[in-house]
């Protein structure tokens, strides 16, 4: 139920962004707690899911990644996946994206 509540939010324009990323934290939070395997990747994937689609240009600026790699973590079509929980690392993504530059 944690976990899909996580999944379901939305950010719809005009809403605080700030706010936004706190509740999807919280709710990361709340599911992995309650047993849900969410790694950093999937969290990050769960984010871009949640924009609408006026975002596509803030989306494709941070997910491109100069070094070479187009997307990271790849996030085809916004879809969301899962893995281990990633909650041993509160401030760091597997991109490398300090949580807190997302809020």
């Amino acid at each position: 139920m944690a976990e899909k509540r996580l999944r379901a939010t939305e950010f719809m324009d005009g809403m605080d962004f700030t706010k936004h990323i706190e509740d999807l934290r919280e709710k990361w939070k709340s599911a992995t707690k309650k047993k849900a395997v969410i790694d950093d990747a999937a969290f990050w994937n769960i984010l871009i899911a949640s924009l609408p689609e006026s975002w596509n240009t803030v989306v494709a600026g941070v997910t491109h990644n100069p070094l070479g790699s187009t997307r990271a973590p790849k996030a085809e079509s916004r879809s969301v996946s899962n893995g281990p929980s990633g909650t041993d690392r509160p401030n760091q993504t597997k991109t490398g994206l300090h949580k807190s530059k997302l809020s």
